[in-house]
């Protein structure tokens, strides 16, 4: 009895705040016969979820830096502004925003701890200068979708062209080396590349927004 009444007010705490469009998608995935039923469900959905926050976490770390470390070799630390790309692909265009984007945010950061330590107001003027951010520190503050936007034709070297300033095809092998297993062609190679990174970046963010696994 002790237990049913636990689990009664458990039910009834975490239902105050779940609203019935939250629940409604599990209702219709799971096979459940009430609400106590249907919240078992919800609870173990996103148990499920966690387990694969480490293999979501290692593919966008291990193709991040695998892409990064093979840029960085040849065209050095800051390689996104030396390298060539079309500057008239989308994809190139959402990377290199992705880019400064990342650079706003620990910028703003920055300034927001630093007004915090100064006891200043927000539109107050900072005294220190801005720092010069670590390649390091713009990498890892990236989103992942910017490591699916390089993985594009964009950033392939034109047949017409004779420039070695471009990251693929030159640096495929080095960032993913059984590439060929994908496929024998890198044109091809990087699009399913793509394709397949796209997907998982995109089941990924399912699971972070809590959906039903």
């Amino acid at each position: 009895i002790l237990c049913m009444k636990n689990l009664t007010q458990t039910y009834s705490a975490l239902n105050l705040h779940l609203t019935q469009s939250r629940l409604h998608p599990y209702k219709l995935t799971f096979d459940v016969n009430n609400d106590h039923e249907l919240m078992g469900a919800y609870i173990w959905s996103q148990q499920v979820a966690a387990t694969m926050y480490p293999l979501f976490h290692f593919i966008e770390i291990f193709a991040r830096n695998a892409i990064d470390k093979a840029a960085k070799k040849r065209f050095g630390d800051y390689w996104w502004d030396t390298f060539e790309y079309d500057h008239d692909d989308k994809s190139c265009e959402k990377f290199i925003g992705n880019i400064k984007r990342a650079k706003r945010s620990l910028k703003n950061n920055w300034e927001s701890a630093e007004r915090e330590r100064l006891g200043l107001d927000f539109d107050d003027p900072i005294p220190t200068p801005i720092p010069t951010f670590s390649h390091d520190q713009i990498i890892a503050a990236t989103e992942f979708s910017t490591w699916t936007f390089i993985l594009t034709n964009g950033f392939f070297k034109p047949s017409n062209s004779s420039s070695s300033q471009y990251l693929w095809p030159s640096s495929l092998g080095s960032a993913f080396p059984q590439y060929n297993k994908v496929s024998s062609s890198p044109v091809d190679a990087l699009k399913h590349m793509h394709d397949y990174l796209t997907d998982i970046r995109k089941y990924r963010n399912r699971v972070f927004h809590h959906e039903p696994i």
